[in-house]
């Protein structure tokens, strides 16, 4: 019984932690540029399905490996990010939340039918690497060690999230964005590249 309570336990842990990494960067995006952007989970999607497409088992798959494939993937996501804050995003600005609203929203659509028209609607699994394969040895070998893989990710994301925020000058950068842009235009920080950085990073978070 104490085997399936600490399955079941790290099984909500993983899930949560997930949750975060993609919350993380929604929560950033939201804090200092105020856009409600409906359409992050959709970074995480690509995330996905980019991963799937380098490391994945398909026919589809370029055979790269996991992990060259787990750092490629939120960086393509991160670029996509930039370019949707850049090209979009940038324009509403200072606008009602209703109109990022419906313009994230409609970015929504497109990226589902963007991933639609370049991956299909056929399953796709990724290969995991023999390292995350298993479960602990002892008295928890009930724990998959993927599950920990995640666990980990995780916490290092929490960690430099808060030292980036906290105990960097970008950081303070990004804090002083959300209090007052125009202060921080006027003493010479380029703010409209502070944005696309910060929603480039909350795109890579969530991939």
């Amino acid at each position: 019984m104490l085997t399936n309570i600490i399955t079941q336990l790290f099984g909500a842990l993983t899930s949560a932690s997930l949750l975060f990494l993609v919350a993380a960067g929604l929560t950033l995006i939201f804090g200092a540029m105020q856009i409600i952007n409906i359409a992050h989970g959709s970074f995480y999607m690509f995330g996905a399905f980019i991963v799937a497409s380098l490391a994945g088992t398909g026919a589809a798959s370029t055979g790269v490996g996991f992990w060259v494939a787990v750092i490629l993937g939120p960086i393509v996501v991160g670029v996509i990010g930039a370019l949707t804050e850049i090209l979009i995003l940038r324009r509403l600005y200072g606008k009602e939340h209703l109109l990022q609203l419906l313009a994230t929203f409609g970015l929504l659509y497109f990226f589902e039918g963007a991933a639609l028209s370049i991956w299909g609607s056929e399953f796709r699994s990724v290969s995991i690497p023999t390292l995350l394969q298993g479960h602990l040895s002892g008295a928890a070998r009930s724990v998959p060690a993927y599950d920990l893989f995640i666990l980990g990710v995780a916490v290092a994301v929490g960690v430099f999230m808060w030292w980036l925020l906290q105990r960097t000058q970008l950081g303070w950068r990004i804090r002083a964005a959300v209090e007052d842009p125009e202060m921080l235009a006027a003493s010479g920080t380029n703010v409209s590249r502070l944005f696309t950085g910060v929603f480039a990073l909350g795109a890579l978070l969530a991939g």
